[in-house]
């Protein structure tokens, strides 16, 4: 599969602050001839930003046994951006294995890395600066679990476990602003994500 996408945006942005103890907007300069009110955090910016994306895909399955017991699932992803120039290529593994003596039993390992390139929010600082060179925040997968299909109730269901690690890298942090969030392009930071997963389906 491929991909070809071209964004075009058009930002406005006006913000300021006016804190006023006795809650009223009152001229904070008496000078009857040219009154003035004293603004604060004043962020005033006008940008247009005209981008293309191109990515793809492949992906094929590879059936390792002739009873079907291993299935091998490879696959590559590739990006580019050209407003920060920045090729990002992902390649994803995957082994499958169902037992013979458990017929309803399949164990997964899978293993990758995934890119997540910025969008304008993630590009715009507090100040209102469009950073064009941000890069894409980066994560590497480690994943296992197991699917488990069972009958109850008359009807066919399936419980899906797995357990992951996930590295991350290149993270754009931010901070909560009463409603909205700010991001931090100008900083760049690093983490980690593990845990457990039980799903039902039925």
């Amino acid at each position: 599969g491929a991909k070809y996408q071209q964004e075009k945006i058009s930002d406005r942005l006006h913000e300021w602050n006016y804190n006023d103890s006795a809650g009223f907007s009152i001229p904070s300069q008496r000078d009857t001839l040219n009154p003035q009110i004293i603004l604060n955090d004043v962020v005033i910016s006008r940008t247009s930003l005209s981008s293309s994306r191109i990515s793809g895909y492949l992906q094929n399955v590879w059936q390792i046994s002739d009873t079907n017991q291993f299935i091998l699932t490879t696959g590559i992803r590739a990006n580019y951006w050209d407003l920060n120039e920045q090729l990002v290529i992902s390649p994803r593994i995957s082994l499958s294995y169902k037992p013979e003596w458990k017929n309803h039993v399949t164990f997964r390992l899978a293993g990758g890395y995934y890119y997540q390139p910025p969008f304008y929010r993630e590009l715009r600082d507090q100040e209102g600066k469009i950073h064009t060179d941000l890069k894409a925040q980066q994560s590497i997968h480690i994943v296992g679990g197991s699917d488990y299909t069972f009958l109850a109730f008359g009807r066919e269901f399936k419980l899906t476990s797995e357990i992951y690690y996930k590295i991350l890298k290149n993270l754009i942090p931010y901070k909560i602003d009463n409603l909205r969030i700010r991001y931090l392009p100008e900083y760049s930071s690093t983490g980690y994500a593990r845990g457990a997963d039980l799903r039902l389906f039925g």
